[in-house]
């Protein structure tokens, strides 16, 4: 009895388990797998945690933090979650900072004003000095093109002008990023028919004894 339960719920971890399709999203080895753009991008240990830190003084009004990944085409649907903290503040004559995130998939639709493959699946605008908050959802990929990578991820700080024509004074701190393939959950009646099978081999044991 105690194997045939196990392996139900082997069954049932299988199909919630999710991997993450980025290298290093908790940051624990530095920026390995990560790409930076614009200001300096740079990792600080936060109480015994790694993370992403992004504030440049010295750029002109954009730091960007970024990672691309592949996509199994068969996965339908990903999820796509982190964990950030945004202390803005904004010393400059220009616009006041705002800080952000893309999840961008390659699906190679494109329209008559956009000729690029990639299509902004998420955006994502962070609240301002709000101490550490969490994103999570979760998107149709469906259309993916079987390219590598066909996935992108982005975390940036600019100047609300739309432009580079200032510093960023503000910090972001980024961490526990995660894109996964979410797995299908078994239907109503699929997992109804797993139990009574479940519950026919109990009583065919208990009838052996």
């Amino acid at each position: 009895m105690l194997r045939i339960l196990v392996l139900v719920a082997s069954f049932v971890f299988a199909v919630s388990a999710q991997a993450n399709l980025l290298v290093n999203g908790d940051f624990e080895d530095g920026l390995n797998g990560w790409g930076s753009e614009f200001g300096s991008v740079q990792v600080v240990n936060k109480n015994g945690n790694n993370v992403a830190k992004l504030n440049d003084n010295n750029s002109s009004g954009l730091e960007v933090l970024w990672q691309s990944f592949y996509i199994p085409t068969e996965v339908n649907t990903v999820s796509f979650s982190f964990d950030f903290k945004f202390k803005g503040w904004d010393n400059s004559r220009h616009q006041e900072d705002l800080a952000g995130s893309l999840l961008e998939v390659r699906d190679g639709i494109t329209s008559w004003w956009d000729w690029s493959p990639w299509s902004i699946v998420e955006a994502v605008e962070f609240d301002l000095n709000s101490g550490w908050m969490s994103f999570y959802g979760e998107y149709d990929v469906s259309n993916i093109v079987d390219i590598d990578p066909n996935g992108r991820v982005f975390f940036g700080i600019f100047e609300d002008s739309g432009w580079c024509n200032d510093l960023t004074d503000s910090v972001l701190f980024i961490d526990n990023v995660v894109v996964a393939a979410v797995a299908s959950v078994p239907e109503p009646g699929t997992f109804a028919l797993l139990m009574l099978g479940l519950a026919g081999l109990v009583f065919a044991r208990r009838k052996a004894v």
